[in-house]
């Protein structure tokens, strides 16, 4: 579990301090919801508000809208991950009308395949 020393530590790496307490527990609670580690959120957090040239300091208006950003990322992650399963596990079905298909591809692989013993 990350800890608020960590997300400090994180965050003044980036010449960021964060005082307030409310905003160390709901850097805490998107670590929890969302499993980044603190330097993973920290890198989240900084890389867009640099490159926009915003303050860089969190604030819990701010924290809501990345929290669900990170959430909707979460989310198509999972979908992703889960998409790429179901292909892998995904049976090859065959029927007499699609076998025709699939066999010049099997033939291909094996073409070079002799058996130890010829009959």
């Amino acid at each position: 579990m990350v800890t608020d020393q960590e997300i400090e530590r994180e965050f003044e790496e980036f010449s960021v301090t964060i005082d307030d307490l409310s905003i160390l527990d709901k850097l805490k609670e998107i670590c929890i919801l969302c499993h980044p580690s603190a330097t993973e959120l920290v890198e989240e957090w900084i890389a867009p508000i640099t490159s926009a040239g915003c303050n860089q300091e969190p604030n819990l208006s701010s924290l809501a809208e990345f929290e669900r950003k990170q959430s909707l990322s979460k989310e198509k992650k999972h979908k992703q991950q889960l998409s790429i399963k179901l292909e892998e596990t995904k049976p090859l079905m065959f029927s007499k009308d699609t076998i025709d298909e699939v066999y010049p591809l099997f033939h291909r692989q094996y073409e070079n395949y002799s058996p130890a013993i010829e009959l």
